[in-house]
């Protein structure tokens, strides 16, 4: 079992060979120290996802952070420069879960063949998290339409592909990382994209779209692989 700290909310990610399931509960936060700082950083990530949620990231102040979290329009500015450098915090705890579910993904691949089931089982899951937590839809589009934060998403794809680069290496250690490494990132690029196309989908076309992202990428890395040893 994989899990994350989000934002005071942890997210269990569970998986047998019968059965996936993802558990969000909201918990305590262990006492830190300097606890009244770590509490109010805490309410203001809090404040701001509710917030931007609800109205979109351009339409939310700090200011309007700050009152609805019961603090001074000033005192925002001790703990964030700026309101991205707060958006960056919050989406830093969603790359944080996405890392470490590619982690234990990638861990269970035996062969090439188990890709394709690990990638719906992947693409599934961020799905299931995203309906469950609307306010992260809103982050995450926020990040996507921030230019100072988009080197952020571009860091994201490639530490995943890494990890996954990684493992089809340990299985065949004749092939080329470079090679590997623009379909890896275009996957987990792709990934979040299909991600969003099927939140805002009908039930039917959403699935569609879960299946074929599935299918297609593990049909390429099956012809990428083909090619290579060939080549080899």
């Amino acid at each position: 079992m994989n899990i994350v700290h989000i934002i005071g909310i942890h997210v269990s990610y569970v998986n047998t060979q019968e059965k996936q399931s993802i558990r969000i509960m909201i918990c305590k936060r262990r006492a830190p120290t300097q606890v009244r700082s770590k509490e109010l950083v805490t309410s203001l990530l809090l404040t701001a996802k509710r917030l931007i949620g609800a109205k979109g990231y351009d339409a939310v102040s700090m200011r309007e952070i700050s009152k609805a979290a019961g603090i001074s329009a000033s005192a925002i500015y001790q703990y964030f420069n700026d309101k991205d450098a707060l958006l960056s915090e919050l989406v830093s705890h969603y790359y944080g879960l996405t890392f470490q579910m590619t982690e234990g993904l990638a861990a269970r691949a035996q062969s090439l063949e188990d890709l394709e089931p690990l990638l719906d089982e992947a693409i599934r899951f961020i799905y299931s998290y995203f309906r469950q937590d609307s306010d992260l839809v809103a982050i995450w589009s926020a990040v996507l339409s921030t230019p100072s934060l988009t080197a952020l998403e571009v860091q994201d794809c490639m530490k995943n592909a890494d990890v996954i680069i990684h493992r089809i290496i340990e299985l065949r250690p004749r092939l080329q990382p470079e090679t590997l490494r623009p379909l890896m990132m275009l996957m987990v690029h792709v990934l979040t994209v299909t991600v969003r196309l099927a939140l805002f989908s009908d039930e039917p076309t959403a699935e569609s779209l879960l299946t074929e992202f599935s299918a297609l990428f593990a049909a390429r890395l099956h012809q990428l692989t083909a090619e290579m040893s060939v080549n080899q």
